[in-house]
């Protein structure tokens, strides 16, 4: 199924469609990826800006759930699926391609988040595709998803970042 049809399913369920009526917008699609198949399930978050809270779904073959509403510290942009035009098995076929010509390592995980995102005070509908590799590093792409072209990459290391967080 499509990123947009999987939209369209999660908003119109009943349980989307009641926090809508409660200012809940579409913001981020979150998923793991492998590279033999599609997400077998999704997260689609729906933010509620003057509240500052966000309510997760979980799409799973077909089938939608909801998940509890959280606090959200930092602000979310809204998305709007209908610039998608790079579904994310291809944003992570262009991540992987990068990440080939940069790392001699097999990467260990994928993970894929859609989402609005300001570049140059521009926004930008992008998937975030980072790929988890040796040593707990992870190598991140900005992919915007309508036109396929890498605009950011980042390199990062998860055991630094919980170290430098204490």
């Amino acid at each position: 199924m499509k990123i947009r049809e999987i939209a369209r399913v999660v908003e119109s369920h009943p349980d989307a469609k009641k926090m809508m009526g409660k200012g809940f917008s579409l913001s981020s699609i979150f998923m793991m990826l492998d590279d033999i198949k599609a997400a077998a399930e999704m997260h689609v978050l729906f933010y509620n800006k003057s509240a500052g809270k966000i309510v997760d779904f979980l799409f799973r073959d077909g089938e939608v759930e909801i998940g509890e509403i959280e606090d959200r510290d930092k602000e979310m942009l809204l998305l709007d699926v209908n610039f998608v035009e790079i579904e994310p098995e291809e944003a992570l076929e262009i991540a992987k391609r990068r990440f080939d010509e940069q790392e001699t390592s097999k990467p260990l995980n994928y993970l894929a988040s859609l989402h609005s995102k300001k570049i140059g005070g521009v926004t930008a509908v992008v998937w975030t595709i980072s790929i988890i590799y040796a040593g707990m590093n992870v190598l991140t792409y900005d992919i915007d998803a309508g036109s396929g072209k890498i605009i950011n990459e980042e390199r990062t290391n998860i055991i630094s970042g919980i170290i430098s967080k204490k």
